[in-house]
């Protein structure tokens, strides 16, 4: 039998702060819908305090009692309005989660939208396999769960033992938003590299009433470049045809810039 579920905690890192606030918000808005499941002292948004030293440690502080409860911890581990790197909130992060490991919550989740290290899921000559010590970093600080979106590879959700791994998909967000503001004659889903294949096949098989074509942009990549897309090859036909294209993951958008030109020099 299912247990009682504690009082909902929800926790929010420095950079995760202002998406939480909109989380709250449509949380609250959630309970209030669904009374049945929901009483208004059944959540709560904890206060907490993140020092930054002068040598770049963090400490995290949960500032209310937690005992008991369930615990869902918000980081974005890119902050574009903040100086702090990914290293500096995925640090922040991982003191968040011992911080409420040390308080005695119940379970503890954490809600990375961006998951770190994710394009580092193998090994090339002599590198490490950063992905997975994100994964032992996690489970070793108390998360009994991790919740992420789109993951860059699938082979992620393997390296976690204990913890329990969900990756949840924006792609049925992403098409009704698509569909009620662009038509989808004449249209064409390309992969933006050969690891995007399944998702773009996804995106061609119901981003329209019915099955549209599908092309793949292979990549060249030279990894001791900064942009490490060295060329590009065309697999499909995409003459005169208006292109969706999506990506899991984008840093300085120069890769899909990239393939942006080399569809616009195939017509």
């Amino acid at each position: 039998m299912p247990r009682d579920r504690g009082r909902i905690a929800l926790i929010a890192c420095e950079s995760g702060k202002a998406l939480m606030k909109r989380l709250h918000e449509a949380f609250g808005e959630l309970c209030r819908q669904r009374t049945s499941l929901f009483i208004s002292n059944d959540y709560h948004l904890i206060p907490t305090r993140e020092t930054h030293f002068a040598n770049q440690e963090v400490k995290t502080e949960i500032l209310e009692n937690i005992r008991g409860d369930d615990v869902y911890i918000l980081q974005c581990m890119d902050d574009p309005c903040s100086e702090r790197s990914v290293n500096d909130n995925f640090m922040a992060l991982i003191t968040a989660i011992d911080a409420a490991f040390q308080s005695d919550a119940e379970s503890i989740t954490a809600v990375i939208p961006q998951f770190p290290y994710a394009r580092q899921e193998r090994r090339k000559g002599r590198e490490g396999i950063t992905a997975r010590l994100v994964a032992r970093f996690l489970e070793t600080a108390g998360a009994s769960r991790v919740i992420t979106l789109d993951v860059h590879a699938q082979a992620i959700a393997g390296f976690f033992f204990h913890a329990k791994f969900e990756n949840l998909h924006a792609s049925r967000v992403i098409i009704e938003d698509f569909t009620r503001n662009f038509p989808t004659d004449n249209l064409i889903v390309v992969a933006p590299d050969v690891g995007s294949a399944e998702r773009a096949r996804f995106y061609s098989k119901n981003i329209a009433a019915h099955p549209v074509d599908l092309a793949i942009l292979d990549k060249v990549r030279d990894y001791g470049r900064k942009s490490t897309v060295a060329s590009m090859r065309l697999v499909g036909d995409v003459k005169g045809k208006n292109v969706f294209m999506g990506d899991d993951m984008i840093a300085t958008g120069g890769t899909l810039i990239a393939a942006c030109r080399e569809l616009k020099e195939r017509g």
